[in-house]
């Protein structure tokens, strides 16, 4: 995966929906990025080197773009200092190591001007492994294709802004459905399997209050690690299950006390589709095969829903840039702005 996300930090990212009320503190506007910096961002990432560089490298490869750590007290990263530059982040994708950038842009057109900027600089982006949202490129010239070098570029759009997340690699680029991959097929998410899984869930739900029943459940799995946060509540996560290809990691976090003020459900979480672009659309699609089609009334463009049972709800949401799969032991009126 791109970014280092833990499980439970996962989890807690899709059960903020389930907290109606919860608001994010105002943050200073930061301006939006001009096509003239991003012209001077692509300039700097064409030395894929120096841009692949260490901190230290980073801080000079990118002066007059971003603050170096000790002046904005953020460890490792680089806070931009022109509108629209968030930061440049050294960052590790499984063993590889590379560059992420990411950007705030007026709205989707922006974000797109600033694709066809890096068409200019780069060439045409693999068609394979490229949609409206996301373009991978094969770095070409002998250095970098000598090495195995890529680069992404990643749109998401806020409340009609868009980000972009810019990321240069050591390696060739990591989805699998790319014409030149360094990721192998198991990357690719099995629907099939995928599908199997839910119908299970449906058939045999998983025992929500019972940490060693649960560990039982997931064996066939693989081992589960089995973590007891506190006296009410337990973590069993399994990375790479077995059986579930492009599946990055199966968790399941569970509330054994019965005292509704503590603590959030009980769920099951999946990320999916790390290394796979249509990894979103497949769990999707096993998704509605399974439980029929999603509850219009509480789907969104952020999240997608299905009533499994009276009491349990699947929540497929973007990740970015991959997604997460949640099966929470709560109706579907638990999620905020569906209380219907």
């Amino acid at each position: 995966m791109i970014l280092p996300f833990a499980p439970l930090a996962r989890l807690a990212a899709i059960l903020f929906w389930l907290m109606p009320g919860l608001a994010l503190a105002e943050q200073p506007d930061p301006g939006f990025l001009s096509p003239e910096d991003g012209a001077r961002i692509i300039e700097r990432l064409a030395d894929t080197e120096k841009s692949l560089g260490d901190e230290a490298v980073l801080v000079g490869h990118f002066a007059g773009l971003v603050s170096p750590p000790e002046e904005t007290a953020s460890l490792h990263q680089l806070t931009g200092n022109v509108p629209g530059l968030a930061y440049v982040l050294p960052m590790i994708h499984g063993e590889v190591h590379g560059t992420l950038i990411e950007l705030r842009l007026r709205d989707r057109a922006a974000g797109e001007a600033l694709r066809q900027q890096l068409a200019q600089g780069f060439g045409p982006s693999d068609p394979a492994c490229s949609d409206d949202n996301r373009a991978n490129w094969a770095l070409k010239g002998a250095e970098a294709a000598e090495a195995g070098r890529s680069l992404s570029w990643r749109l998401e759009e806020h409340e009609g802004e868009a980000i972009v997340q810019l990321t240069l690699l050591a390696s060739s680029p990591p989805d699998a459905n790319c014409s030149v991959s360094s990721a192998s097929a198991a990357a690719l998410v099995d629907k099939a399997a995928l599908t199997v899984l839910l119908q299970r869930i449906k058939a045999s739900p998983p025992p929500w209050t019972d940490a060693k029943a649960m560990e039982d459940w997931l064996a066939p799995y693989g081992e589960a690690e089995n973590r007891r946060l506190d006296s009410c509540s337990a973590a069993l996560d399994i990375a790479m299950p077995q059986g579930l290809n492009g599946i990055g990691m199966l968790s399941a976090t569970l509330r054994l006390c019965g005292v509704p003020m503590f603590g959030k459900p009980s769920a099951l979480f999946l990320t999916t589709g790390d290394n796979d672009m249509k990894g979103f659309d497949k769990t999707q699609g096993a998704l509605e095969e399974v439980f029929g089609a999603r509850n219009g009334a509480c789907s969104s463009k952020d999240r997608a829903v299905w009533v499994v049972a009276p009491e349990v709800t699947a929540v497929l949401t973007p990740l970015y840039p991959s997604f997460g799969l949640m099966i929470v032991n709560a109706p579907v009126t638990a999620l905020a702005d569906c209380n219907h």
